[in-house]
């Protein structure tokens, strides 16, 4: 076997290009002087800083940067902040000393842009926090370092440590709006005018729900950031839709996708989001609520369609792309437990060209009962439809790390009604997938999920109908298989396998497998509606072999 550095740097390149770990990547620099300059430009693209178990060195990065400007444009994606698990109550996060001549001469130039008056006293709050050490301090001046800074994710879970971050925001708005100027500059770009993405208080890697209960919500200032396009966050149970009210003049004017991941109180403040993002194109609806109360007792809000429906008219004349997933579980209850639930009316939406829901939506029918008869309801210039199995037995199902003998004989009876209703579900899911095939004009693509468990799955006979309807109506077809249990590993949460049953643009050359993650074609967000699964991996519920 050959040497692997051997290989054409080109081809090392594209190699070292898949690797996105941080660790990884500072190793592989490590081993010799050409792997060391192949990874660095990887190494510096995606800076994960955030403090999780252990606070990380921001002050050596920070001056580091500070004394390489070409370095500096390297960073396209900056993660600050205080992971979920890492926060600890009340203490606030110091670093070692830095000395002062570590400072430079153009920390001292920003110094007197934004501080022109230098009394240590009238010092922002974020530059007295750097001088005294803190991790905030470092995260707000690195994010003012950093020239191409292109995605910005927060971890805002407790209510000191980014809130240095918060008081640069508030200062540079004033700043940027005119109404503060700064003495030695003139400025033709307002300051952090290139970020573009803004992730809030969401874990990316590992997909799974904040529980920290005293999240703060901090979004609508970091919404000001003068050329945001795309956002995504979580909205903490506790949040009233009081505290989102706001003038929709100064808020998300330039957003065109959203993304809104497992809150369970989305559905009471969407519509304050939607008017502060007049212009949205694309939405994902990641609607989410674990109790430990069976959905649909009292006390359990229900989904409203209607309400969902006038919410989504805010933005109904530039929405192109909505994405909608429901998960409505109980974290005390094992899968064969867990509680059920006319289609939401997208007619008046012209301009949404691309959907993806769960069955019942589309359909209208939360039965999921076998019917001849469709009352349809979506937009007149439909092209793309995703089909979620979201609200059905289907969804919920999952390998077991217990044995049917380890369980009573009720719950092995309940287990297995649930599998047999799960198939029943699916059976509706592929006659209704046809029917909707039938019934939809001018529709170019449809793609419907399958279940998580991989022992639920429609039948090849099933595969092969769909691909000739299909091919007979020269639309393209997908299947999408969730990962997580199909590779047994809570990492896997975003990743999915997409095969195209047919695509009438290569139609001689049968099906073909790829994995895709994060998101698919059309930005369409993945791990969707994968709270319950994610959860029953951390309660060790999910059998490995």
């Amino acid at each position: 076997m050959g040497n692997f550095l051997e290989l054409p740097t080109e081809l090392i390149q594209h190699i070292v290009s898949f690797c996105d770990n941080q660790g990884d990547l500072h190793a592989l620099s490590l081993l010799s002087k050409m792997l060391h300059e192949v990874s660095t430009p990887f190494l510096y693209r995606h800076v994960d800083l955030c403090v999780g178990r252990r606070v990380p060195r921001i002050d050596k990065f920070f001056f580091h940067i500070l004394g390489d400007a070409s370095r500096a444009k390297i960073v396209k994606s900056l993660h600050i902040g205080v992971s979920s698990s890492g926060v600890t109550r009340g203490i606030g996060y110091r670093l070692h000393q830095v000395p002062r001549s570590a400072y430079g001469s153009k920390l001292s130039d920003l110094a007197r842009d934004l501080c022109p008056t230098g009394e240590y006293e009238s010092w922002p709050l974020y530059w007295r926090a750097f001088l005294d050490r803190e991790y905030g301090g470092f995260a707000a001046l690195l994010v003012l370092a950093l020239p191409c800074l292109h995605r910005l994710e927060l971890s805002d879970h407790d209510a000191m440590t980014l809130q240095p971050v918060l008081t640069l925001m508030h200062e540079l708005e004033d700043i940027n709006t005119g109404e503060k100027a700064i003495p030695s500059q003139n400025r033709s770009t307002p300051f952090l005018s290139s970020i573009q993405e803004l992730v809030y208080n969401v874990n990316s890697k590992k997909g799974s729900r904040c529980l920290c209960p005293d999240s703060r919500f901090n979004l609508l200032t970091f919404m000001k950031l003068p050329r945001l396009q795309r956002l995504e966050f979580a909205i903490p149970h506790s949040v009233s839709p009081r505290l989102i009210a706001a003038d929709p003049a100064f808020y998300g004017a330039n957003i065109a996708t959203m993304t809104i991941r497992h809150s369970n109180s989305l559905l009471n403040c969407l519509d304050r989001f939607l008017c502060l993002t007049p212009h949205l194109q694309a939405l994902t609806c990641e609607i989410n609520f674990a109790s430990n109360q069976r959905p649909g007792l009292p006390g359990v809000p229900s989904l409203n369609l209607d309400s969902l429906r006038r919410d989504l008219s805010l933005v109904k004349h530039s929405l192109q792309t909505l994405v909608l997933s429901a998960e409505m579980w109980d974290s005390t209850e094992s899968f064969f437990r867990q509680g059920t639930l006319g289609p939401l009316d997208l007619t008046n939406f012209s301009k949404l060209h691309t959907l993806e829901a769960p069955f019942p939506f589309v359909t209208g029918d939360f039965a999921f009962q076998i019917s001849e008869d469709l009352d349809l309801r979506l937009p007149p210039n439909l092209r793309h439809l995703s089909l979620r199995i979201d609200l059905s037995q289907a969804q919920y199902p999952l390998p077991l790390a217990w044995s049917p003998a380890d369980l009573s004989y009720e719950a092995s009876f309940q287990e297995e009604q649930c599998r047999i209703q799960a198939r029943m579900h699916l059976s509706y899911m592929f006659r209704m997938t046809l029917l909707l095939l039938d019934n939809v004009r001018r529709l170019e693509s449809i793609s419907v999920w399958q279940p998580a468990d991989p022992s639920l799955r429609w039948f090849d006979d099933q595969l092969k109908d769909l691909a000739t309807t299909c091919k007979n109506k020269s639309i393209l077809g997908k299947v999408l298989y969730p990962m997580l249990f199909r590779w047994k590993d809570p990492q896997y949460w975003d990743l999915a396998k997409e095969v195209t049953l047919f695509d009438p643009l290569y139609p001689e050359r049968g099906s073909l497998e790829d994995l895709v993650r994060k998101e698919r074609d059309g930005g369409i967000p993945l791990g969707l509606a994968s709270q319950f699964h994610l959860h029953s991996f951390e309660e060790a519920h999910v059998r490995q072999q």
